[in-house]
């Protein structure tokens, strides 16, 4: 299936998913792997389900577990992708990419204030990540902490200084 993947032949590749699904139901890959297909496709309610039937049945991965919250994300169903991300995130020795994820649900829901907290962790293990940081500042103007949001900022342009001093020889 992997080699149709790539040959971009999305239908034998799902024909023979759906025959290893019959052959071992209670194997956590085929759905893993179905679910892939489907992420790859934009196809957010069938990733998410087989995504989520793969971690029910065992998997471990940690990519399912993102692609599971991302693709409930994508179905802007908010609150089912923070208690996703809220409890997959346990499982994790990283939990920084499952805390921007939750971040990134509450600030599609209106919720900046549950964000920032998520946003905060985030920056501890990654004080520098760009994406993060202009996340935060957008978190904390909706709230109307307009002395949080420019501080953020301040990092970036700081980050913005250092990126652009790279590489010169004075």
């Amino acid at each position: 299936a992997w080699d149709e993947v790539e040959a971009k032949d999305y239908v034998a590749a799902m024909k023979n998913v759906e025959r290893a699904k019959q052959l071992a139901p209670d194997n956590p890959e085929p759905y893993s792997f179905a679910g892939s297909v489907h992420y790859r496709l934009k196809q957010w309610e069938r990733a998410y389900d087989n995504m989520v039937r793969a971690i029910e049945l065992g998997d471990t991965e940690r990519g399912s577990r993102m692609d599971a919250v991302w693709s409930a994300i994508e179905l802007k169903r908010y609150d089912e992708a923070v208690e996703l991300g809220e409890r997959y995130a346990l499982g994790l020795d990283d939990k920084t990419p499952m805390y921007q994820y939750i971040a990134e649900a509450h600030l599609r829901a209106n919720r900046p204030d549950e964000a920032i907290p998520y946003l905060t962790k985030c920056l501890q293990s990654t004080p520098d990540k760009l994406y993060q940081l202009g996340r935060l500042v957008t978190a904390y103007e909706a709230t109307g902490d307009t002395a949080r949001a420019a501080e953020m900022q301040a990092r970036i342009d700081a980050i913005h200084s250092a990126i652009g001093q790279l590489g010169t020889t004075e």
